[in-house]
């Protein structure tokens, strides 16, 4: 008897897997059962393995949590916090949080779930190495002290993703070490099934802690599609409520009104990508040379180009989601005349070329066109090879380029400036990105260790102005995704594509 249901389970995923429907549940229509596609489905229910973040975040929750119906960091399952000193963090817990394993929630917890990822030494233990853990300590069942070995500015961020908080005891007596099937969090849904590369499906939890934020949405199905066009067939056929990961095609026919009842959302991404005039190139050591660049490229057209409708110029070093920190700079204008004058000014009124590589993919090549062309109706001769981006990025650590554009577009989903322009610092690892001038290094600095929200936000001001005048680093696009929903849903509030948060949808 349970031979044949092993048979009937595993006949079942195989025809999900191979045909690419919808999964056939029985509650599938019901008004509290959202269904999901998406195109990125777990590896495991471990962040200790990158995971698939929009599966975790229904399950598993941090101290703090970068709210998006705000966009400001909140505390969460920390009820309160303070800097004790600027590498001192005290944190008091929330009294009613438990696992669903019905454990309550504990500060040796949080030091343990923190310290198991260095433990690992696996693809995220770099972002906890900035703890002291012989200093870190429960003070009491629900504080902890949370102490770094030098200031980190972005502290409180980075404790709001990729920071979820496991139960010690349920981890350390966990036989199945993927948790595949044996997830346990503090988040508000559980999960009922876990069919690799098919679905996950998800149970709202009625003892949820956090009644404030309850979520509307009873059950959720996330079903896997490695193909957009067929995750848009099904959401078109009403087999599906929402899809996340669109590409352009698909985004163009929702665009195109095919599906009047449908919300397409374009979002962009924590990434801008940059033109680069390394500072060691004698033609770029000329500010007026760099300001005729600026001024001899339509950046809107370069974004087009690119990315098509899912790309738009970009008009700050900073990315236009990072709401608490992006100053709207406004692109560069268009103007090849101004530009050309410019030019002779600096001495070079017949312009000059430049020799350099370009990594061959799809973006950067047409960006790469693009700028040729632009720059060619103002004299600059722009010469590039395009090769793998294995062998062109050693070239570009070691200062052997002339001219690159840098694709930031897996850049950190962590909102933080930190992780977006830690290539620019004067002792960065990419020498042809990095910036020496010692007030702008100064105030990076004091931007990436002070904790005073408000100073942060000073800095960063002062770097996007910097940048826009200086004109080392070109902001050249954003590239976007899309996600679109059906009427079910009346609205949903996604920050990053790798991190939908789903447990805020609203349904009519």
């Amino acid at each position: 008897m349970k031979l044949k249901k092993l048979l009937i389970a595993v006949l079942a995923a195989v025809m999900v897997l191979s045909l690419g429907q919808s999964v056939a549940f029985a509650d599938e229509a019901a008004d509290d059962t959202v269904t999901v596609g998406i195109t990125t489905a777990p590896v495991a229910f471990d962040m200790l393995l990158y995971g698939a973040p929009t599966q975790m975040q229904l399950v598993f929750e941090g101290l703090f949590d970068l709210n998006p119906l705000t966009g400001e960091i909140e505390p969460w399952l920390a009820e309160s916090y303070e800097w004790v000193d600027d590498c001192t963090l005290r944190v008091k817990l929330h009294d009613n949080v438990y696992f669903s394993n019905g454990a309550k929630l504990t500060a040796e917890d949080v030091i343990y779930s923190y310290k198991r990822f260095v433990d690992s030494a696996g693809i995220q233990s770099a972002n906890y190495n900035m703890f002291d853990f012989d200093k870190c300590a429960a003070e009491d069942e629900l504080t902890v002290l949370l102490v770094t070995k030098a200031p980190v500015g972005s502290l409180l961020m980075n404790l709001s993703k990729f920071t979820d908080i496991v139960c010690k005891d349920y981890y350390e007596n966990l036989p199945d070490a993927d948790l595949w099937d044996h997830t346990c969090g503090t988040g508000p849904y559980v999960v009922d099934e876990n069919v690799s590369g098919a679905y996950t499906s998800f149970t709202l939890r009625d003892d949820y802690w956090n009644q404030e934020y309850m979520p509307e949405v009873k059950h959720f199905v996330l079903q896997y599609y490695s193909e957009p066009s067929t995750m848009l067939i099904d959401f078109e056929n009403g087999a599906i409520d929402m899809v996340i990961g669109l590409d352009e095609s698909s985004a163009n026919r929702l665009d195109n009104g095919e599906y009047p009842e449908a919300t397409l959302v374009k979002q962009t991404t924590n990434a801008v990508d940059y033109l680069i005039l390394p500072e060691y190139v004698e033609y770029f050591q000329n500010a007026k040379v760099r300001e005729a660049i600026a001024h001899a490229i339509d950046w809107a057209a370069v974004a087009d180009n690119a990315y098509g409708s899912l790309g738009k110029a970009a008009t700050s070093v900073l990315p236009s989601n990072m709401t608490n920190y992006y100053k709207n700079e406004g692109t560069y204008e268009y103007d090849p005349e101004l530009s050309r004058q410019l030019l002779a000014e600096a001495g070079y009124p017949d312009g000059f070329t430049i020799d350099t590589l370009a990594p061959n993919l799809p973006p950067a090549m047409s960006m790469y066109e693009t700028i040729q062309y632009y720059l060619s109706e103002v004299g600059i001769t722009l010469n590039y090879t395009a090769n793998e981006m294995s062998a062109v990025m050693p070239m570009v650590a070691m200062g052997q380029v002339d001219f690159f554009v840098l694709l930031c577009n897996s850049a950190s989903s962590v909102p933080d400036p930190t992780a977006v322009l830690e290539h620019a610092r004067a002792d960065a690892m990419l020498q042809a990105c990095k910036i020496t001038d010692p007030e702008y290094n100064e105030y990076y600095q004091d931007f990436i260790t002070n904790t005073d929200e408000t100073a942060r936000k000073e800095d960063m001001n002062w770097i996007q102005d910097w940048h826009k005048e200086n004109c080392w680093l070109l902001p050249t696009a954003e590239s976007l995704f899309a996600y679109a929903y059906g009427p079910k849903i009346k609205n949903t509030h996604i920050t990053t594509s790798m991190m939908a948060e789903l447990r805020f949808t609203e349904l009519n």
